[in-house]
């Protein structure tokens, strides 16, 4: 989720600092932009990325380069938004590649049919549940499969589940800290 309900002069800079990072900044949208729930749909929130130079991978592949490597980047729509395109796994790409997925909602990985090739999934959603509160936590948080955060194994395919960084409904977090993830992935 990229925004919880901003004004229209919020949704006009939240994203500008995006524009500094120097460094290629691709996203895609989660369920509160596209008012599930929230104020905005997805199509306004990509508008304001695309303004500050963020590509929205929603449906959409592209081939990038990292250091000399060549990376199939694929993004897939959110679920509960009910716009995500399936074909984006099998659109005629380079399969030797890296193929990174970014799909918001981590269900949707359960979903992917074996031996498509992704190598890697990042997700979000989640939040971590925000607050944790055991055993009543984890009932709470909206996937159908039980992630919350971190590693999972889908499919005999890694899949990480961030807790992001923002809060949602209830604003703050207890026990669940907002994270902002590196990773050194080696191919």
């Amino acid at each position: 989720d990229l925004i919880n309900d901003p004004s229209e002069a919020e949704l006009k800079e939240i994203f500008k600092p995006l524009a500094h990072l120097g460094a290629p900044v691709y996203a895609v949208t989660g369920n509160h932009d596209a008012q599930k729930p929230g104020y905005y749909v997805s199509e306004r929130v990509r508008e304001e990325l695309q303004a500050v130079g963020v590509k929205a991978m929603d449906n959409l592949h592209e081939e990038v380069e990292v250091q000399g490597v060549k990376i199939n980047l694929l993004g897939m729509s959110d679920l509960i938004e009910g716009e995500h395109d399936w074909s984006v796994l099998w659109q005629k790409r380079d399969r030797k590649h890296f193929n990174l997925l970014l799909a918001h909602n981590p269900d949707a990985t359960v979903d992917i049919v074996p031996g498509t090739p992704v190598d890697l999934v990042l997700s979000g959603h989640t939040h971590a549940g925000q607050i944790k509160l055991p055993p009543i936590s984890n009932w709470l948080i909206p996937t159908k499969h039980k992630f919350v955060r971190g590693w999972y194994q889908v499919n005999g395919r890694p899949v990480y589940v961030s807790s992001g960084l923002g809060e949602v409904i209830l604003p703050m977090r207890f026990l669940i800290p907002p994270e902002i993830v590196v990773m050194d992935i080696l191919i």
